[in-house]
């Protein structure tokens, strides 16, 4: 044994049991509070959370953007995985371009209604005056030809096509046709006493005989039974005729021809040799060009004619030659809806020598109003149903691109698009056949539709997928606008009211179109055609613009913001931000805090009207090289390092140095006095655009830009 253990024992043994300490019990420290630690945990937490925020630059957020913020993607999907239950219903309602259960228009007019069709359908509703029409029909019976006549005579031009529909009869329709042949009789207006009534009680008639001619189907076959194209041809041949009245009387006798009865009784009374004789002597420019209008319509009803003979005799079986017949048509059919304001319109003042780049659509009348309803005079569109769904005609590659191309040009303005929106049995029909849909017979005897899988499908001669997808998306934004402004209409002017469920499912659909490239761009198109995006900004106003914001918490409005805000951004529609710039600052301005203050940027170069014009090249070069040259010093955003006041800038430089042209075929050549020596002119001054500080996409849209300015051929790529 060691010494070491040998005292360690006796250590051990000298303690006694008694010398033994014991073991103390360790101390157990009182618990603290609990609520203390939690409120000390969660005040540190606290204090980081609002030092970590104090260093970063953080934008205040509004009252406004906290509902409606960009950074939450509402119809995106997150990271986890969550059972929401069998009971779980998406908010956001996607878009499906297979419904197409289509429904005629209530609310929006297409270019074949009149406002007499349109009280008869319930689309306008007119509060009758103290003086009716039928009493003014009984002080016209029973007075003198004077200027006590004319002035009646104007009273039933202003109230005939809201108050007809609801006295209309034989005996009615017989008055006012004897009234019309009076006033535009002219040796009664040569009895006229005063010399300022002899003009003014002919213009008077006139413009009551097209106001008849557009109140319906009875009064229309009324006047053309009592030789009204005869009676004005003989007016228009009256000695020292003043030329705003024999552009007045050309323009009655177009309305004459916006029916097959119309042109059937033109053509059998010799009145078409007549018109043929005027345009080829010696006329003014003025009257020549509405000669030219009225020939082409008849030219027009001419190929209506052909195609629907040739469709109905080649329906179960067509020839090499017939496909190429009524290929050829349709072709000059497009032609001449794409150019229909120079061709078959009747403008009151206008000379064909003026530059057509500074004439505004408005100024031509509404040609489309004739095309269309010769359209439907002659079923052209039940003609195209047979075309695309026919075994015979369905594999004929060159037709069915003429169909195609048809459609394609109606759907890129408002007249055909609302056409088409309004006729809703034979567009489901046209939607369908492009989709690809075909009927299979199973038993019972029941006939129903099968859908080859888009997947699985091949593109044929009669398929055209990606029209029918636009067709279907433009169509359906247009219904859908269609629900939001009857319930406006309803509401009147009462915002709150505005808030139900059929503008909430409408707008919601709407929004469901954004989730996709091409609902967005069909969407874009419609909200920027005509004054579709009126049911947005009605949408988005509160109660008051005075009073207090009420409308901050509502998801219609929301919705609605978003809408515009898209359209805004994407848009290249110069015209269509013209008609709307100073509504849309008045909007971006009205509070500085809301998302719809974005609004202002991009509406800066359109403050000052001039900007659309020739002189406005050389104001939007400066915006363009001043938001180059600070570009490398903006902060990165999220939008880029692009201005929004540059984006818009180019987009109207585009617009005025890019000649409008047909997308399918070869651009038309600019006409003089475009105006593109300004911008030449322009860049020389300010030199080649500096692009160093551009990213590489829009680099190259500034490139383009600027070999445009030299070459006219090349066209600047759309900022989307």
């Amino acid at each position: 044994m060691s010494p070491l253990k040998e005292d360690i024992l006796d250590n051990v043994s000298d303690i006694s049991e008694g010398d033994i300490p014991d073991i103390p019990e360790p101390e157990v420290e009182e618990p603290e509070d609990l609520d203390t630690n939690d409120n000390n945990f969660e005040d540190e937490t606290l204090s980081t959370i609002r030092s970590s925020i104090a260093r970063e630059d953080v934008e205040e957020i509004s009252d406004e953007e906290a509902e409606w913020s960009d950074d939450v993607e509402t119809g995106g999907f997150s990271d986890y995985d969550m059972d929401l239950g069998e009971e779980w219903e998406d908010p956001i309602k996607y878009f499906d371009i297979t419904d197409l259960d289509l429904t005629p228009l209530s609310t929006f007019i297409d270019p074949t209604e009149t406002v007499y069709d349109s009280v008869k359908l319930k689309k306008i509703f007119h509060v009758a005056s103290d003086r009716t029409l039928v009493d003014t029909m009984d002080a016209l019976e029973h007075t003198d030809v004077d200027d006590k006549f004319v002035e009646n005579i104007e009273q039933v031009t202003k109230s005939v096509q809201f108050e007809l529909h609801n006295c209309e009869s034989d005996a009615v329709i017989k008055k006012l046709v004897n009234i019309a042949f009076i006033s535009i009789d002219f040796e009664k207006a040569m009895g006229q006493l005063k010399p300022t009534f002899k003009v003014r009680h002919i213009k008077s008639g006139l413009k009551l005989t097209m106001e008849l001619l557009s109140c319906g189907d009875s009064m229309r076959h009324a006047l053309l039974s009592a030789n009204l194209q005869a009676q004005l041809m003989n007016l228009y041949s009256k000695e020292h005729m003043a030329m705003s009245i024999k552009l007045l009387i050309l323009r009655t006798l177009d309305y004459t021809l916006n029916s097959m009865s119309g042109i059937h009784l033109f053509s059998t009374s010799g009145l078409y040799s007549k018109v043929l004789e005027l345009s080829n002597a010696t006329q003014s420019t003025r009257t020549q060009f509405s000669f030219s209008s009225i020939l082409t319509k008849l030219h027009l009803s001419e190929l209506f004619e052909r195609l629907v003979t040739v469709t109905s005799e080649t329906a179960s079986d067509i020839s090499e030659i017939g496909s190429e017949v009524i290929s050829d048509i349709l072709e000059q059919l497009r032609q001449i809806y794409h150019d229909l304001n120079l061709r078959m319109s009747q403008p009151a003042r206008f000379l064909p020598s003026k530059s057509h780049f500074d004439l505004a659509g408005k100024q031509f009348g509404s040609p489309q109003t004739g095309y269309f309803c010769l359209v439907s005079s002659y079923g052209l569109v039940e003609a195209l149903v047979v075309l695309l769904t026919s075994p015979a005609t369905s594999d004929k590659e060159e037709l069915m691109r003429g169909v195609q191309g048809l459609i394609g040009t109606w759907l890129e303005t408002q007249s055909g698009l609302l056409y088409l929106a309004n006729r809703a049995k034979e567009t489901n029909i046209l939607a369908r056949a492009l989709f690809g849909y075909r009927g299979e017979e199973v038993k019972g005897g029941e006939d129903v539709e099968k859908r080859v899988s888009i997947d699985d499908q091949e593109e044929g001669t009669t398929t055209n997928y990606l029209l029918g997808s636009l067709m279907v998306h433009m169509v359906q934004a247009v219904r859908y606008l269609d629900i939001i402004q009857s319930d406006i209409t309803k509401a009147d002017t009462v915002r709150k009211e505005m808030e139900t469920k059929e503008v909430h499912n409408a707008i919601l659909s709407l929004y469901g179109m954004t989730f996709t490239a091409k609902g967005r761009e069909a969407l874009v198109s419609v909200l920027t055609t005509g004054e579709h995006l009126d049911c947005l900004l009605t949408l988005i106003r509160h109660s008051s613009e005075e009073g207090k914001k009420d409308m901050k918490k509502s998801a219609i409005r929301g919705f609605a913001s978003e809408l515009l805000l898209l359209t805004i951004r994407t848009t290249d529609n110069v015209e269509f931000l013209q008609r709307y710039a100073a509504r849309l600052v008045e909007l971006g301005k009205y509070d500085s805090h809301s998302k719809l203050a974005e609004l202002v940027g991009w509406c800066v170069p359109l403050t000052d009207n001039k900007v659309f014009t020739e002189s406005g090249v050389l104001d939007l070069a400066e915006v363009v090289k001043g938001n180059i040259e600070q570009g490398e010093e903006r902060e990165q955003t999220k939008e880029g390092t692009l201005a929004n006041e540059l984006v818009t800038a180019v987009r109207i430089l585009r617009h005025l140095v890019s000649p409008q042209c047909d997308f399918r075929t070869q651009p038309r050549q600019v006409s003089q006095g475009h105006g593109d020596g300004l911008v030449m002119d322009a860049f020389r001054a300010h030199g080649p655009l500096n692009t160093q500080s551009f990213p590489c996409c829009c680099r190259t849209d500034c490139i383009k830009l600027s070999v445009h300015f030299t070459f006219q051929d090349l066209r600047l790529i759309n900022y989307k």
